[in-house]
């Protein structure tokens, strides 16, 4: 068959050499594997975009809307204020952006209303979750062009090590007063999370728990296997020219870690796809995720996967999907403040990276020109910056989809899975509602709706939101729009169905007191039952026999 008869998709692929056949097939086979899958895609090499762009680039378009592969930035390290361009720029908006918008570019998502009338945010029923976080992911650009799909044991033993190394550059020179070591004879020392490294900070390395450990001279435990971590503590940075690496060791705490390790008694919409250990987060087993195991990218779990935490700022994860994933996390409700230290600290890691790794980030050139990044997941190239907005919508989400207890009683997986999708899909229903109503309501069309949106569980991208309501709100398109205008989206979506979240709380309040039974003046309730109208008792006449007064003596 010649190349030029073929029409199709499926009979260009036929055409590939075997091995290029075998190429696309890995990127694929998530997807082939796993239906439920939003994209089904992972890239195994640096240069997969571009040998197999015919086949990729109508996947991204069509996943975020977009009629080209442009990438605008519109956001760079001299334009941090975000508050400061919005306000500026401000008769350019949308009409979606002015009514929910103020003029001074204040995206705070508590602020009073036009009536006066503050949102009910609920985020002090979060239970300490990060309210507010803006991410990327980014993949190193390395020689052999492998990305996570396809590290090499030794690429990931250098991960580790490098990450180390800038991760402890970090803690020295950028985050040294967030980072400072404290006494238990401190006042502070209550809050320190790690006591071993004594910092607020941590610096997780994952190791397999059947390594070989030895341990430093100050008795700290190390974990070797197969000269992963020897470099660490004698070699040095093989990454930098053999730059010591050992005066960071103070700051690292290994995570043994089992190869196997998720506990098989949860449900699935228990797993979280990171957990607390040692006081910082770390990820699940990736062998255990359907998804990244059909993707190829579980090899050799734990090996070059850890984390570095900066609490309530930033928080860095290395050997996940992507070689990094950079976070920017807040509790507060103001978009913009969690923004900036976003920008800012994607820019902090890329050179710190550089230094440590001698490695820059992987990316490629977009139609016109710009830089799009290049992540595992093709619907995340471009800026790979997603937004987002945890929020607890227990009032919209009362009675939708099954129950938790429901789910429960679902020994089969095949229909515990379809259960769960079902529910994803009932409470994104019930949500999408919210956002046509308000555009029906305020006669946006075109380009001024409200943009389209992501809405997950807190706990991942596959899980429906839980029993405690708790929601990760992030709008859907990415590539193709510049960082401002995704934190615009963000602002957009969390407040109107916060706004929402709250209005149907006080119907649902008042509802609930219209019903409930009165008190007395004594706070005792008293049953709402029929009382029989008062009988008064009728007066004697004064000339009624027996009723006369009686004589005075």
């Amino acid at each position: 068959m010649r190349a030029e008869s073929c029409t199709t998709g499926l009979c260009e692929i036929k055409t590939m050499s075997a091995y290029d056949q075998v190429r696309y097939y890995q990127i694929v086979k998530s997807g082939i594997m796993n239906a439920a899958s939003s994209v089904g895609m992972y890239l195994q090499f640096a240069d997969d975009f571009q040998k197999f762009k015919k086949f990729l680039a109508p996947v991204i378009m069509s996943f975020h809307q977009v009629n080209n592969l442009i990438q605008p930035h519109t956001m760079e390290k001299e334009h941090e204020d975000l508050q400061q361009w919005i306000s500026k720029n401000y008769e350019s908006l949308s009409k979606s952006d002015k009514l929910l918008i103020h003029k001074d570019g204040d995206l705070d998502l508590a602020r009073a209303d036009d009536q006066g009338e503050k949102v009910d945010v609920n985020f002090k029923k979060l239970k300490g979750t990060a309210s507010m976080r803006v991410r990327t992911g980014r993949n190193l650009a390395r020689p052999s062009k492998r990305f996570p799909a396809q590290m090499t044991k030794q690429e990931r033993v250098s991960m580790a090590i490098g990450s180390v190394a800038a991760a402890a550059a970090m803690w020295d020179e950028e985050f040294k007063e967030e980072c400072k070591f404290i006494k238990p004879q401190d006042a502070e020392w209550d809050s320190v999370k790690d006591k071993q490294v004594k910092s607020k900070c941590t610096l997780l390395v994952l190791t397999p728990s059947d390594t070989i450990v030895t341990h430093d001279q100050f008795g700290r435990k190390l974990a070797v296997e197969e000269s992963l971590f020897e470099w660490l503590a004698s070699n040095g940075n093989p990454n930098s020219g053999g730059d010591s690496v050992a005066k960071y060791i103070d700051k690292v705490t290994f995570v043994e870690r089992e190869r196997g390790s998720q506990d098989k008694t949860k449900k699935p919409w228990e797993s979280f796809t990171w957990f607390q250990e040692e006081g910082g987060y770390i990820f699940e087993d990736q062998i255990e995720d359907e998804y990244i195991r059909a993707g190829n990218i579980g090899k050799d779990y734990p090996i070059g996967r850890g984390s570095f935490d900066v609490p309530n700022l930033v928080r860095l994860y290395f050997g996940e999907e992507d070689d990094l994933r950079i976070q920017a996390v807040a509790t507060g409700t103001k978009i913009q403040k969690v923004f900036s230290e976003f920008i800012t600290f994607v820019n902090t890691v890329e050179t710190h990276y550089k230094a440590a790794m001698n490695l820059e980030f992987a990316f490629f050139k977009d139609d016109a020109g710009n830089k799009a990044y290049l992540n595992s997941c093709p619907s995340n190239a471009g800026s790979g910056m997603r937004a987002s907005v945890q929020a607890n919508l227990n009032h919209l989400l009362v009675g939708v989809g099954q129950s938790e207890e429901e789910l429960n009683k679902i020994t089969d997986q095949k229909k515990l899975h379809e259960a769960m999708a079902a529910k994803k899909k009932a409470q994104n229903d019930a949500i999408d509602k919210v956002f046509a109503d308000f555009n029906q309501q305020n006669g946006l069309t075109g380009a001024d709706v409200l943009p389209l949106h992501q809405i997950r569980g807190s706990t991942g991208e596959h899980q429906p939101i839980n029993a405690e309501a708790k929601a990760d709100i992030s709008p859907q398109h990415r590539y193709g729009v510049s960082e401002v205008e995704i934190a615009k989206r963000i602002y957009k979506l969390a407040r109107v169905v916060l706004k929402a979240n709250s209005d149907r709380g006080k119907a649902l309040a008042a509802t609930a007191a219209a019903k409930a039974p009165s008190k007395n003046l004594r706070g005792n309730t008293e049953p709402k039952v029929p009382v029989k109208p008062h009988k008064p008792v009728e007066k004697a006449p004064q000339d009624t026999p027996g009723l006369q007064p009686a004589a005075k003596k």
